[in-house]
């Protein structure tokens, strides 16, 4: 990119910081941002109808999180975005968004990435819900994932791994007495 392609970046770009439980968007609102997280960690989640938190995405340092959903269609929210740290990110609206994507070749082609990426992970965390054990629900998120399995919650983490978070507890004990 030249100078000046990214003097217009930055420019487009917000420094937010942000406690720990603070949520960066609410359910029932649109999602019109996305943010970049400089430090800390974000998760996304929503209630289901019993009224517990399931995780759908978990972010930190060096990766971009938002609903994409609603912020491609500026549509109601359905999900928290939360910080699990301090938190430091940088965000950008919607409107400056689109701007860049349309008018700057560097930036369409890194949302190219962002959004194949986005979907193997998804493909991805599909797959191992559905097809593993909590054991190895467990060794796959913790081999995968090591930046966030020593950072967030037994409870975080059930809530990501679709499992109770006692049951998790126990599958942790369980892991540390096997070489992992």
């Amino acid at each position: 990119m030249t100078a000046e392609e990214e003097e217009e970046i930055i420019r487009r770009f917000h420094l937010q910081a942000s406690r720990t439980d603070e949520n960066l968007v609410s359910a029932g609102e649109t999602c019109d941002k996305i943010f970049f997280i400089c430090e800390g960690m974000l998760r996304n989640f929503y209630l289901n109808e019993q009224g517990a938190e399931i995780t759908r995405l978990l972010s930190s340092e060096g990766e971009f999180c938002s609903n994409l959903h609603s912020f491609t269609t500026l549509s109601e929210n359905d999900e928290y975005i939360q910080c699990l740290e301090d938190s430091v990110v940088l965000w950008i609206s919607h409107e400056d968004f689109y701007y860049l994507v349309e008018n700057l070749d560097g930036v369409r082609r890194i949302y190219i990435k962002i959004l194949e990426k986005f979907q193997a992970f998804h493909i991805k965390r599909f797959q191992f819900l559905t097809t593993m054990s909590p054991l190895e629900k467990l060794i796959f998120f913790k081999e995968r994932y090591p930046q966030y399995y020593e950072r967030i919650s037994n409870k975080v983490l059930a809530s990501f791994l679709n499992m109770t978070p006692e049951t998790c507890s126990r599958t942790k004990k369980k892991l540390k007495t096997q070489k992992h």
